[in-house]
């Protein structure tokens, strides 16, 4: 922080704000380590925590923004004191920019990861229902090459759901 300023007030509401994004960033990371988890596991209730932590951010920027307002109006500082406060208010709105990148992406990708493995259980379902029906179509095949063959499909596609979950790791 910087040198005690002449008025004891000034230096309390300087400390409460500067308290206040500290508060906020701390908030940020937990929500990036969140929608870390979440995507990296497709995890919708991760995601709603990240969403919930998100509207957090969004009230504690808000009252940043007040009591950033007050104090200039109050105080009307000038100098280092003025631009102390600009850059707590950037500061702010960085943070909870940085939030909102978290949550946006988050909502885009685990959706599409819940629905991927809902459709590869569709498709899996689909697989078991179209097996008798193959097994009569090729009554001359051994059994086990027309399991063997939707098992290989389905793995394939496990593979490239982990391929892609690595990506969003890296």
């Amino acid at each position: 922080m910087q040198e005690k300023h002449l008025s004891s007030q000034f230096d309390r509401e300087l400390n409460q704000v500067s308290s206040h994004v500290l508060e906020l960033g701390g908030m940020v990371e937990m929500q990036i380590r969140q929608a870390i988890h979440a995507l990296a596991e497709f995890s919708a209730e991760v995601a709603d925590q990240v969403e919930a932590t998100e509207r957090r951010v969004n009230a504690l920027e808000i009252e940043i923004d007040h009591e950033l307002t007050t104090i200039i109006a109050r105080r009307q500082p000038t100098a280092i004191d003025l631009r102390l406060l600009l850059a707590i208010s950037k500061t702010t709105t960085n943070l909870e920019r940085v939030g909102d990148e978290a949550d946006d992406t988050v909502a885009q990708h685990v959706a599409v990861g819940v629905v991927d493995g809902l459709e590869m259980i569709d498709v899996d379902e689909h697989h078991a229902q179209r097996m008798p029906v193959a097994l009569r179509l090729c009554h001359g095949w051994p059994h086990h090459l027309v399991e063997v063959a939707a098992i290989v499909e389905i793995g394939e596609r496990v593979a490239r759901h982990a391929g892609a979950r690595l990506l969003v790791e890296l």
